[in-house]
């Protein structure tokens, strides 16, 4: 035993593992962060980068200090500050906004003074490196091996999240009810007629077509949360987000998660107790019900692993200050914007084939466009335009308006799908998670007025009022058609800060 704990402890005292077990436990960390989030294909091609430049910095290493042991050293300080340089940048950026702690001018000088200082000291050195080498060594070992253990208790407890968002309310007993299929269908970023008018657009003519069907047009109907996976994760479980914090800047790796208050909601696994089917036609995992199309391959995920490059950081961030060329290029963003273009028309073909097709036992729909949110690729009448990453304020604007128009045809056109093959009682809740994003604070508030337009097949709407927001829709549907009187929670509106 001895002599075998000897041996290992040699191993970690003269070999680099840490070379290996940095980028290992960078990507192990954002899976632990991430989990089932990740667009796993990405990560492959992430971490066969990562390794490469993990062995160019190792070299670089080695051919300053020309020593072994010391180029491996000097290494594991270029790695460290290779992969952690954004994420401290992030953090001070949060902590000091507009400070000059958290600029690039004071940032890069003072890390390029400590790397040169620190490789100086290596190189001036006489230690063996032995001690050295075996903290290094165990320490990331450590720090793997408690991720893992992470890992798997977050699988064993998402139990914890269903629990937290359940809905508790009983089922609807009443002999010989019916219960109607219920269609929920969200467009992504779709502002209320009261924002629309004050960018110019009058919203008034698909209100009117949707009266005349039957439909109760929420006037002033507003979202709670003004990001996508707070606002739809609220609605699901009726219940306003325990941890959504409107202090904090949110970036990717903070706004992601939240998709788990989607995936855990309350609502789903109630109507699964009133023996409803699921079909979840949108971008978000429900559990059991996975998503129509993964969402790793629409959330930005290289955002996350750019954190962990520096210099990709860092020419993202100041390439515009030179007018270098965007790490992103037009044809990039067009390709991003036809896949998601490609998603809305697989949504919108489900919902009208879901719609004509008749299901002894009820049901329970949940379609999600992108659209009309920017960047907006479709003119008024359906008609593609080529991405322009130079439209002003009042251009983008224009754009999403008449993006509008087309998006108003397909509701018109689910709808009549709907109404027509209708085979039992029916709700159809056409909304907006949000409105539309002015990344301007002096706007805020209009980023909370949504379309919400909904329809009962028994037209009785006493229990939609004209302020009703997203926490309290579900609530309403259940009071109608399930026999309860679920008491709505007062609206209150969450403003996020995003990136």
């Amino acid at each position: 035993m001895q002599k075998n704990a000897h041996g290992v402890k040699a191993i970690l005292e003269s070999i680099p593992l840490f070379l290996i077990l940095v980028p290992l436990y960078v990507l192990l960390h954002l899976e632990k962060i991430f989990h089932h989030l990740v667009n796993y294909q990405f990560a492959a091609g992430q971490i066969t980068i990562m390794i490469i430049a993990t062995m160019i910095l190792g070299l670089a290493g080695r051919l300053v200090s020309r020593n072994k042991k010391k180029g491996w050293i000097i290494s594991f300080v270029l790695m460290l500050s290779w992969f952690y340089f954004g994420i401290i940048k992030n953090y001070l950026q949060e902590k000091f906004p507009g400070s000059f702690l958290s600029s690039y001018s004071f940032l890069l000088p003072l890390i390029i003074f400590l790397l040169l200082s620190v490789c100086y000291r290596i190189i001036k050195s006489y230690s063996s490196y032995n001690k050295l080498f075996l903290f290094i060594n165990s320490l990331w070992i450590i720090f793997i091996f408690m991720d893992l253990i992470s890992i798997l208790v977050q699988e064993l407890s998402k139990s914890n999240i269903s629990d937290e968002y359940a809905v508790h309310h009983p089922a609807d007993s009443s002999a010989g009810s019916l219960h109607p299929d219920i269609y929920y269908v969200i467009f992504d970023s779709y502002s209320g007629s009261p924002v629309l008018k004050k960018m110019g657009y009058d919203n008034g003519m698909i209100e009117d077509d949707l009266r005349k069907k039957g439909f109760r047009i929420v006037e002033k109907s507003t979202s709670n949360y003004n990001l996508t996976p707070f606002s739809i994760g609220s609605t699901l479980s009726m219940k306003y987000i325990k941890d959504a914090d409107t202090s904090k800047k949110y970036y990717l790796d903070d706004y992601l998660p939240a998709a788990n208050t989607v995936k855990f909601n309350g609502l789903v696994p109630w109507l699964e107790k009133q023996q409803y089917t699921i079909r979840n036609v949108s971008f978000f995992d429900i559990e059991h019900h996975p998503a129509l199309i993964p969402s790793g391959g629409f959330w930005d995920i290289e955002d996350i692993y750019l954190q962990q490059n520096a210099g990709l950081k860092i020419y993202k961030d100041l390439s515009w200050n030179f007018k270098l060329p965007s790490l992103k290029n037009a044809g990039s963003i067009q390709a991003d914007i036809d896949k998601r273009d490609a998603y809305d028309d697989s949504v919108y073909a489900s919902l009208l084939r879901i719609a004509k097709t008749a299901a002894t036992l009820p049901r329970f729909i949940y379609g999600h466009f992108f659209m009309p949110h920017i960047p907006n690729s479709y003119d008024s009448n359906g008609k593609k335009i080529p991405v322009n990453t130079k439209l002003t304020v009042a251009e983008e604007m224009e754009g999403y308006a008449s993006e509008i128009k087309f998006v108003n045809r397909r509701i018109n056109d689910i709808a009549d799908a709907i109404l027509q093959n209708a085979h039992r009682p029916v709700v159809i809740i056409f909304q907006g998670d949000h409105g539309y994003r002015f990344y301007d604070d002096s706007k805020k508030v209009d980023e909370f007025p949504n379309f919400c337009a909904v329809y009962f097949s028994n037209q009785n709407y006493k229990n939609i009022p004209d302020t009703l927001s997203n926490v309290n829709l579900f609530k309403a549907v259940i009071n109608t058609h399930f026999k309860h009187q679920i008491p709505f929670d007062t609206n209150r509106l969450f403003f996020l800060r995003y990136k």
